[in-house]
């Protein structure tokens, strides 16, 4: 494995082991057994370290979810399959579950989360338009904004009532909008 690859594998270990107020270049370089002139070669401050390290991360779980909504017969169950998928890719990965906590130090979920979820969102949610091509760019768009929100509580606010997958699925399946389905799924009696 490449130094630039161990440094990013040694900033995941040290955000799960303290959160992301405990990534420094010092402590990464040290979990990683490179120097900090090496970290430094090849991130230049310790926000670029972990912006590419979280970028990688990021490409690493996108093909989880990806292969989430490959079966959907409806942009109802896709949006159903891709948010079981993605809850369980950050219950699965332990950086992302420590990331994705609520804390003021946390650069995940800042006030842009939103707006920064978008350019990733369109394109995983672009099958849909094949499931439903009166899917236009504007009902694309609301189904991002929905699937962000609905997303981040989903993972965040976790609860005995939705815990397992199925659970969730028959959650999201009596309440995602009529909208996003073809026809009456006899699952929601």
């Amino acid at each position: 494995m490449s130094a630039r690859d161990r440094v990013v594998r040694a900033t995941w270990e040290v955000i799960e082991r303290g959160g992301f107020e405990a990534v420094t270049i010092a402590a990464v370089a040290q979990v990683a057994g490179v120097s900090r002139q090496t970290v430094y070669a090849h991130f230049g401050s310790r926000e670029e370290m972990v912006s590419q390290s979280l970028e990688e991360l990021a490409l690493e779980v996108l093909g989880r979810l990806r292969a989430g909504g490959a079966s959907a017969v409806s942009p109802r169950d896709f949006v159903i399959d891709l948010l079981v998928t993605g809850r369980r890719a950050v219950r699965d990965h332990p950086v992302l579950a420590t990331l994705l906590r609520l804390d003021s130090a946390n650069p995940i979920l800042g006030d842009a989360v939103v707006d920064e979820a978008f350019p990733v969102l369109l394109p995983l949610l672009a099958p849909l338009r094949e499931i439903d091509p009166a899917i236009d760019d504007e009902a694309l768009a609301d189904i991002a904004l929905l699937v962000v929100r609905l997303g981040l509580s989903v993972v965040i606010f976790d609860d005995a009532r939705t815990r397992d997958d199925d659970a969730l699925r028959t959650f999201l399946r009596r309440t995602l909008p009529r909208s996003m389905r073809a026809d009456p799924d006899p699952r929601d009696a």
